[in-house]
């Protein structure tokens, strides 16, 4: 176990072989994911994000580490080899929520893992790149939800990144409490569907997105990755539970957050 316009995102199909849990996601398939590329002197890392609304994204606090300078954002594509930056975000337009820390270093444990990310402009909506509704507090899970996330490779000091989602279930939240009493009501548990022999989801990329489907059908942003760290039996409390109260606006949900 691991934890505004509508985007309309159908049920991923697959054509799978045995054993297999993870699948690199088509042109256009996820238009909310941005790839977040931050910089710190002369060395960068990736994370993902997702695109909220027309001007915010949303990811782990955690992703900005002291004395990082700026980030490039690519939005509408699936490799980092060929994505373009779409926008450069400097240190005034991050915003991190004012409660996070590290509670242990050792296994990237964090509380309140999240930021958001304040666009230079509106985003330009189509097929590709198009935001995903967040979910509400009193919202329920009717199917199986799906991470979605950047597979991170290094090679000759670089770092690429291609996007990939697998299946998992959201557990009852009774028994994510019992395995991460600390997080309550901020994380989600997730386990993988395939948990002897498969790819786990405490191996997605963080920043990636846990979309769940609600009754109506609509897929919406339930949460997440924070931690990669703590897996146990395939199965990690580690998305951080992100949802908007009912009839608030995105603003005003992040009212608390302060500026890095």
């Amino acid at each position: 176990m691991c934890i505004m316009n509508t985007i309309r995102i159908t049920s991923p199909s697959t054509n799978a072989t045995e054993g297999q849990t993870d699948f690199y996601a088509k042109t256009c398939q996820f238009p909310h994911m941005a790839l977040l590329r931050i910089f710190t002197g002369n060395k960068s890392h990736i994370c993902g994000g997702a695109l909220v609304d027309d001007i915010h994204i949303i990811t782990a606090a955690h992703c900005f580490p002291k004395g990082w300078t700026f980030v490039d954002v690519s939005l509408g594509g699936t490799n980092s080899s060929v994505a373009k930056a779409t926008f450069q975000i400097n240190t005034t337009n991050v915003h991190l929520h004012k409660a996070f820390k590290t509670l242990n270093s050792s296994f990237l444990l964090y509380e309140n893992d999240a930021a958001f990310l304040v666009l230079p402009r509106p985003i330009n909506a189509n097929k590709c790149i198009r935001p995903i509704t967040m979910a509400t507090h009193n919202d329920t899970f009717y199917s199986s939800c799906f991470m979605v996330g950047w597979e991170i490779n290094s090679s000759k000091g670089k770092n690429t990144a291609v996007l990939k989602w697998e299946n998992v279930n959201v557990l009852p939240e009774a028994s994510c409490g019992v395995i991460a009493t600390k997080f309550r009501n901020r994380r989600i548990c997730a386990s993988d569907l395939h948990l002897h022999g498969g790819k786990q989801t405490c191996q997605g990329g963080e920043g990636g997105s846990l979309v769940c489907f609600k009754k109506d059908k609509r897929a919406v942003l339930a949460g997440f990755t924070s931690s990669e760290a703590v897996c146990q039996h395939g199965i990690s409390p580690k998305n951080h539970k992100l949802s908007l109260k009912p009839g608030h606006d995105l603003s005003q949900e992040l009212s608390h957050e302060q500026r890095i």
